[in-house]
């Protein structure tokens, strides 16, 4: 058989093949199509939620541990602000030394107006020291009320310190300005503590840009912009609103900042936020719906392939009883199963009534060719017939044309003779007028 048979014969299987495959396809695209809008409107809100709540958790980490440094501060201040003049008055030394006890300061002093200061401990003062020209005591002075220094580094220690000064006045009169020195362990503490995820951190800032405590000490009392160049002084006053964190590039990755002030001091909290980390779980989601929607589209495919398996088997038996008929050697009398209300059933049933119809079309057929056999055999035979009475006439005529021929020559010799004779006759002719002349 040749080449174009076999590809003829394929092509109903291929079709039937790629039917089956588009319908499939398209119900799989249809469960794609759904799920992945789906997919993108659930995204869409948990992204929406989550970044919410990401912004509020933020909010309410940073103001709580803001809380918890200004409760801290508040509770020195509120030590500082015991002191009265009659106490320090009464005893001036043991005023001072209470103060630093109970409110577990470094040191605690007093600076009068008159340029002499008592101490809580002695820590080797020269005697000419001039409290009034200290910046702490001029602070206090010109506010006239509690001050709280800018941080700086004890010489001793080496640690971090702030002074809280408070001018105390009787009578409208300044008397003395009383003072303590408190480290800032407990608020380092405090901010090296705030972790909201592994990679978030926290940091004190001043509002002139310093970064008073992080996690990393080498940054203390250096600008904030040695962290990151986006954080300027007014950047850091811009922070304070919740619903608008800031998003800064600090070592590689993104930080979402939010700030809270630190009350009776310029101090404010910046809580630094891993955005990576903090949105980890709506990656998680994201990825568990594209896991989903890549198993549920392998299960509609499954699916829809088990679904049209028994449509397209009955469907290939037609194709086969056609592909049957169509190679030459088909059983006509083979009939398709037609149960059912389908379009498979219906196929089935027209292609019976088909099949019906043709068989008595080749019936006639054979009917018609036995008469048109017979009629050609008579045929035949008179044309035997007639080349056998043509081979005869045929025959007669060959000899009738011998005849001729041989007729034809006879008469040829006889006027042959006939010219010879009448030549002799006049040559006798001649000569007897010859003979006569000589007679004569």
């Amino acid at each position: 058989m040749s080449e174009a048979f076999f590809h003829n014969r394929s092509y109903p299987l291929r079709m039937l093949l790629s039917l089956r495959t588009r319908i499939t396809a398209t119900c799989v695209a249809i469960v794609v199509t759904a799920l992945s809008a789906s997919t993108g409107i659930t995204y869409v809100v948990t992204k929406h939620n989550d970044e919410r709540t990401l912004r509020q958790n933020l909010a309410t980490i940073t103001q709580g541990n803001a809380q918890a440094i200004t409760e801290w501060l508040t509770a020195r201040a509120a030590m500082v602000q015991a002191v009265s003049p009659e106490s320090l008055a009464a005893d001036p030394v043991s005023a001072v030394t209470q103060l630093e006890k109970s409110g577990g300061f470094v040191v605690a002093y007093a600076g009068y107006p008159d340029k002499h200061a008592v101490f809580s401990r002695d820590l080797g003062i020269p005697a000419d020291y001039d409290p009034t020209g200290r910046p702490w005591y001029q602070a206090a002075v010109s506010a006239g009320k509690l001050v709280i220094t800018q941080p700086y580094e004890d010489i001793a220690t080496k640690k971090l310190v702030v002074t809280l000064a408070l001018p105390v006045l009787a009578n409208g009169q300044l008397k003395a300005v009383v003072a303590a020195d408190v480290n800032l362990d407990g608020v380092t503490s405090t901010v090296n503590g705030i972790h909201p995820t592994p990679a978030s951190f926290a940091f004190l800032a001043d509002k002139s840009g310093r970064i008073v405590a992080h996690p990393d000490a080498k940054l203390n009392l250096k600008p904030a912009t040695d962290l990151s160049a986006d954080l300027t002084a007014s950047a850091l006053g811009n922070l304070a609103d919740p619903d608008k964190p800031l998003a800064v590039r600090i070592a590689g990755a993104t930080k979402l900042l939010h700030a809270e002030p630190v009350k009776h001091s310029d101090w404010e909290l910046v809580v630094a936020m891993d955005e990576d980390e903090a949105l980890a779980g709506l990656r998680d989601v994201l990825r568990a719906m594209f896991m989903t929607l890549v198993t549920v589209a392998f299960l509609a495919a499954g699916v829809g392939s088990v679904m049209t398996a028994s449509a397209f088997r009955r469907l290939s038996q037609v194709r086969e009883a056609m592909d049957e008929i169509g190679s030459g050697d088909g059983d006509l009398t083979k009939r398709l199963p037609s149960d059912g209300n389908d379009e498979i059933a219906q196929i089935a049933r027209a292609f019976n009534q088909f099949a019906d119809k043709l068989a008595t079309v080749l019936i006639d057929i054979r009917d018609s060719s036995e008469s048109v056999r017979t009629a050609t055999a008579e045929i035949s035979q008179g044309n035997i017939d007639l080349s056998t009475r043509t081979e005869q006439a045929a025959a007669s005529l060959e000899q009738t044309a011998a005849a001729m021929d041989e007729l034809t020559g006879t008469v040829q010799n006889s006027a042959e003779a006939a010219v010879r004779a009448g030549e002799l006759a006049a040559a006798a002719s001649q000569v007897a007028n010859r003979g006569g002349d000589a007679v004569s």
